[in-house]
């Protein structure tokens, strides 16, 4: 079976919705779930997990996506069409335009899974510097996800038996959040920058993609005010972006 889940975040929350029962693909036993905090579009169409129209993807998304009004415009010109406010639908609308081309056109926080019940896959992401946490657990009979490690371990095949190595690094150098190993031996961490296609009808290993990195080669002839007069532009453009809201910031 594979199971996601979505623990209760701080603050104003609405319980879980749009129950349904798990939904099984090719043997594999489905289950998508999540408690929302709500920033864009309070209404229940907001709520998660959301379908497209068609029924053919399905989300669990934790974050936000900034130039969400932006890429629905794009979107809207290729002949999609939105019935929410909510930047889960564009994300998921953008996932099936791109594909997993689509976490190149974002600008944002996020964690999310998407679910293609025509190819038969479950698609799992992180952004590009690992702000929204995604744990997950895999054996031979099930996969599990969550933005929690104490999620996990309410599973009964989760143990909690410490990853030795993971340990001495935390008592000699404090080191608790690096790479793709966690202090638990069982439960692993999707690395920032990084997403996983997982086929519900193969038992093939997980292996992690990376889908950007910084690069570090770029010059720039730029004099110091120039420089620090397109930083300050840069910046309050993505404050600005980030202050996008359907709540009081």
């Amino acid at each position: 079976g594979f199971l996601g889940y979505e623990p209760n975040p701080k603050g104003e929350s609405q319980p879980p919705s749009k129950t349904r029962e798990p939904q099984s693909l090719s043997g594999a036993s489905v289950g998508l779930l999540h408690r929302r905090l709500s920033i864009l579009d309070l209404s229940e169409a907001g709520w998660q997990p959301m379908s497209t129209p068609d029924g053919r993807y399905h989300i669990v998304f934790n974050g936000e996506i900034y130039n969400y009004i932006e890429l629905r415009s794009r979107l809207k010109d290729e002949g999609y069409t939105f019935s929410t406010g909510s930047d889960t639908e564009v994300l998921l609308a953008g996932y099936a335009h791109w594909g997993s081309g689509v976490l190149n056109h974002l600008v944002g926080m996020f964690a999310f899974a998407i679910l293609d019940t025509q190819l038969n896959k479950l698609f799992i992401a992180r952004d590009f510097f690992g702000i929204k946490p995604l744990y997950y657990t895999n054996s031979d009979t099930q996969f599990a996800f969550a933005s929690e490690i104490k999620s996990l371990l309410k599973l009964p095949v989760v143990s909690r038996k410490a990853d030795a190595q993971r340990v001495y690094d935390y008592l000699t150098s404090g080191l608790t959040n690096h790479g793709d190993r966690t202090l638990f031996a069982e439960i692993q961490q999707l690395p920032a920058a990084h997403y996983i296609e997982i086929a519900l009808d193969s038992a093939e290993p997980i292996t992690p993609v990376r889908y950007w990195q910084l690069d570090l080669t770029q010059q720039s002839d730029l004099s110091f005010d120039a420089a620090a007069d397109k930083l300050r532009t840069l910046f309050l453009e993505s404050v600005k972006l980030h202050l996008r809201s359907d709540v009081p910031v």
